[in-house]
């Protein structure tokens, strides 16, 4: 009978849980490619079970799910590579981890709408903070339109604008372009404590990363953070669709190609229902 392999297939050093999941030099670079870095650093020194307990202990039950993932693409990558002799790059692993979340929380939500439970709404953010909406529609027109929403802790409406490019980008590009128009507006109206949400979680997931992630779209990421530096403090934060209709409804508004229209303490009509259904004012 064929002995178990003992060896880490991609280091040649002894394999063990840890080793596999935690020492590996390949499984570190998944880990400084992703947004959990920081839990990965956690009491480095003791076993993966103590280590994971200490996470539990801290960690919110979303996070947990996505690390509870990231772990499973770990040693799922692990075995195709000792099994099929396929390897991909630390920076897929860690994208593809996000999509099976993605899929995971789009599956739950269709059941929760089935079963009739109410789903996520838009909230206000922390006194002295504005929430700024961002959303991209891919058109059919072969154009990307980007939407954008600010409101105050109140829920008073502070601005709104769309812009149309000609350029049809791929989603999660569309989304981060999306995202560094909101930060422009930001900065040009001076605003600052700023809470960006966005509805894409791959694209708050680069917002968040310590290190520039190598997906799609890694640079921009790079770009927008260093804008956003200028703005005081920034938050980064995911939502479902139904709390971002706002800056959904913006990114679809009929606008001219490559230009802006820009809509200041008075939103404009299209988004006046959305406004009232959030329950919050308008002016």
């Amino acid at each position: 009978m064929k002995e178990a392999a003992t060896e880490c297939p991609f280091c040649a050093l002894e394999e063990t849980q840890n080793h596999i999941l935690r020492e590996c030099q390949w499984a570190i670079r998944v880990w400084r490619n992703s947004v959990f870095r920081p839990l990965f650093e956690l009491e480095p020194n003791i076993s993966s079970g103590s280590w994971l307990c200490a996470v539990m202990d801290q960690t919110e039950d979303e996070t947990l799910e996505k690390l509870g993932i990231l772990l499973w693409s770990i040693w799922n990558e692990r075995n195709n590579h000792m099994f099929n002799k396929k390897k991909a790059e630390e920076w897929e692993i860690v994208g593809r981890a996000l999509t099976y979340w993605e899929e995971f929380q789009s599956h739950h939500l269709e059941e929760k709408e089935e079963r009739g439970e109410d789903n996520d709404t838009w909230e206000t953010p922390m006194e002295g903070w504005v929430k700024l909406n961002v959303d991209a529609a891919v058109l059919a027109e072969n154009g990307t339109g980007l939407g954008v929403v600010a409101r105050d802790a109140s829920g008073r409406f502070l601005l709104a604008a769309v812009r149309r490019e000609r350029t049809q980008w791929p989603p999660e590009l569309a989304e981060l372009r999306a995202i560094a128009f909101g930060v422009e507006l930001a900065e040009e109206h001076n605003l600052q404590m700023v809470e960006v949400e966005s509805d894409c979680l791959n694209a708050i997931h680069q917002m968040q990363a310590e290190e520039m992630m190598r997906l799609e779209g890694g640079v921009l990421a790079r770009e927008i953070k260093t804008r956003a530096a200028r703005l005081g403090s920034v938050r980064w934060r995911f939502t479902k669709r139904t709390g971002n209709e706002s800056a959904h409804a913006m990114a679809y508004l009929n606008c001219n190609w490559d230009s802006t229209n820009l809509w200041v303490h008075r939103p404009p009509l299209a988004i006046l229902s959305v406004l009232e259904k959030d329950g919050l004012r308008a002016e």
